[in-house]
């Protein structure tokens, strides 16, 4: 009686395309073993694998149990199964060679290997493998192409959107899968652009918070700040598709993160140079102001002075501004802002729309958590009822029980998160609406960052010269509001202004 050990291996393309699932594979096999009146010591399944590399635990565990003279016979259904490569199938039959372990195939005749004619006849067949699996690739490769010419997206949906079936597909075309924004993740996504492009948030802290919020990698993992950075430049996220050579402009995805935020995203990321330490110390008006020569104030610490300044980065120009003056300076150009009237009152309005959506939002996702809880409460009276009749015994009443306790309290945790996402809405609208209606008054009583997001929605920067302010260099959002009469500005608050170095 032979030891036998065997192969299987499928993947997404094999099952659709030849139909050997795995069972089928274990029950092809097991046929002849038991013709053979040989024993099955090991049943290897590679369930999802590529047979382009050796890189799949059913392999290690095979060429472990050859090395280890634990099996005399290795059995597949195809020469395929085992590699679509020349190069590793050569590699594996010179380690069955070594080891003494004899391979059968149930569907492909059987070469002795004993000879030189069979020898090449078997790397013959497993040359034509590997031009199956290029064929394959080839085909994929085209079709992944001919969809993203149509403007569909053809790969695995960045975070914030999702990938479904195409509502309106119809033949001959390729897109019966497409990338739509999803609801819950995409409203994440575009916070982390808003945040990012305001200067006061690097990727380690971005990667928290979303993670903190529910956007998970596609393997349900916490995203790398490396990826944050990497997903920040893509333009994938205003409406554009970049797929190898292919370029379109303007894809049929919906985009999810407004033009503008993204180009200020891009700025900050040419400033910071993509880095991901977390800032040790909160500079208001970093990045804002800019020497004569033409280089970017820093800010620098001195604690023996307990002051801070804002000095030159060229090294050659000594000039430099004490922190609280110029902060404060700064802040008195708000004083002269003023929203009109009738723009306060759509901002009101806007607000309520704003609260009330997100109330719809938070409610229906609550009804549907509700009654998943609910079910899962029905779920668990009748486990109980069970142990008592006796149907099930303890030990499954544990794990069904125990399982139950968990889906239980991770719905209760969303729970917990939608109250918290409630709270954050309510905040913000108080925010927005206090800034409306007293912008200088809101500047005074505001944190640093939102400080900051204050002065980004104005200034693009300030131009310093012998300890004054030469050019306020506005947004297109201020000009576009004071052009529509939307904001009122006093003439005096863009004049150039006295520091004192």
């Amino acid at each position: 009686m032979k030891r036998v050990a065997v192969y299987t291996r499928v993947s997404t393309d094999d099952q659709a395309t030849n139909g050997l699932s795995i069972e089928t594979q274990v029950q092809n096999c097991n046929t002849l073993i038991v013709a053979n009146k040989d024993e099955a010591v090991e049943i290897i399944k590679d369930e999802g694998y590529s047979g382009g590399n050796l890189n799949r635990p059913g392999i290690k565990l095979l060429i472990r149990l050859c090395t280890e003279k634990k099996i005399d016979v290795v059995m597949m259904v195809h020469s395929d199964r085992l590699a679509r490569n020349t190069k590793d199938h050569l590699t594996m039959r010179s380690l069955f060679d070594e080891c003494g372990v004899k391979v059968v195939y149930v569907m492909q005749p059987n070469l002795s290997n004993d000879d030189a004619y069979s020898r090449t006849m078997d790397t013959i067949l497993s040359s034509f493998n590997e031009l199956q699996r290029l064929v394959i690739s080839d085909k994929t490769k085209s079709a992944l192409d001919a969809k993203a010419r149509e403007g569909w997206f053809p790969g695995q949906a960045l975070p914030g959107y999702m990938n479904i079936s195409n509502p309106k597909f119809r033949n001959p075309e390729l897109s019966r899968r497409i990338v739509v924004p999803n609801p819950e993740t995409a409203p994440i996504i575009r916070d982390m652009f808003e945040m990012y492009a305001s200067g006061n948030y690097n990727g380690v802290e971005l990667a928290e918070y979303i993670y903190e919020r529910g956007v998970r990698s596609s393997t349900g993992h916490k995203i790398a700040p490396s990826s944050v950075y990497r997903y920040l430049r893509n333009t994938f996220y205003v409406g554009e598709l970049r797929w190898g050579k292919i370029y379109i402009p303007q894809a049929k995805h919906e985009a999810i993160v407004e033009r503008s935020v993204f180009d200020k995203a891009q700025e900050v990321l040419a400033v910071s140079g993509f880095a991901s330490r977390r800032r040790k110390h909160f500079w208001l008006l970093s990045g804002l102001i800019f020497c004569h020569c033409g280089f970017r104030f820093v800010g620098e610490k001195h604690p023996k002075k307990n002051k801070n300044y804002y000095h030159c980065r060229k090294v050659a120009c000594s000039k430099y501004c004490e922190a609280e003056n110029l902060e404060a300076v700064v802040a008195r150009k708000l004083s002269g802002f003023k929203f009109s009237d009738d723009f306060v009152s759509m901002i009101v309005e806007e607000a309520k729309e704003l609260l009330s959506r997100r109330r719809n939002e938070v409610d229906k996702v609550r009804h549907g958590l509700t009654n998943k809880k609910i079910a899962l409460e029905k779920k668990q009276n009748v486990l109980e009822e069970k142990l008592i009749t006796g149907t099930v015994d303890d030990h499954a009443f544990v794990r069904m029980n125990n399982r139950i306790n968990d889906d239980v309290l991770q719905i209760d945790m969303e729970l917990l998160r939608l109250t918290d996402i409630k709270k954050v809405t309510i905040q913000q609208i108080q925010v927005i609406l206090a800034f409306a209606r007293n912008i200088e008054d809101a500047y005074k009583k505001a944190v640093p960052e939102l400080k900051r997001q204050y002065l980004n929605l104005f200034f693009e920067g300030f131009d310093i010269e012998d300890g004054k302010i030469t050019n306020t260099k506005v947004t297109p959002l201020f000009a576009s509001l004071v052009k529509a009469n939307k904001l009122f500005v006093k003439s005096s608050v863009l004049m150039t202004s006295n520091l004192g170095a």
